[in-house]
């Protein structure tokens, strides 16, 4: 719902496409873990969790722009000033914290394998 309400304003649609291309990274990551044998699972977690939360704030983000920018033509003065402070703070989430969301879901994918060091080989 989300995804489809940011589609209709030009302003924020490109983060829409952003969001649920994270989703599918989240998505992708659980799969990876369910494949690990038990006690692997958890090797990652504090990365997925951030990936995983930020995922979140995303969408939360998106949603008030969203909103925001189907009320503001509605309102006047300071609130019309607040709607186009959350249509900022968006732009700059999706700008700036989103791409961490790939870096922290790389180890979970396997693309750093550090844990795998034997102790026998220290």
């Amino acid at each position: 719902m989300t995804i489809d309400k940011a589609m209709l304003h030009p302003e924020i649609d490109t983060f829409a496409t952003h969001l649920q291309a994270s989703w599918r990274e989240i998505n992708a990551a659980i799969e990876t873990v369910r494949s690990l044998p038990t006690e692997r699972r958890l090797d990652n977690a504090t990365s997925f969790l951030f990936a995983f939360g930020h995922c979140v704030m995303a969408w939360l983000w998106l949603d008030l722009a969203a909103t925001a920018l189907q009320l503001r033509p509605h309102v006047g003065g300071e609130a019309r000033a607040v709607m186009s402070g959350k249509v900022a703070a968006c732009r700059y989430f999706y700008g700036y914290e989103l791409d961490r969301i790939s870096a922290w879901l790389a180890p979970v994918m396997g693309a750093c394998d550090v844990l795998q060091v034997e102790v026998d080989a220290l």
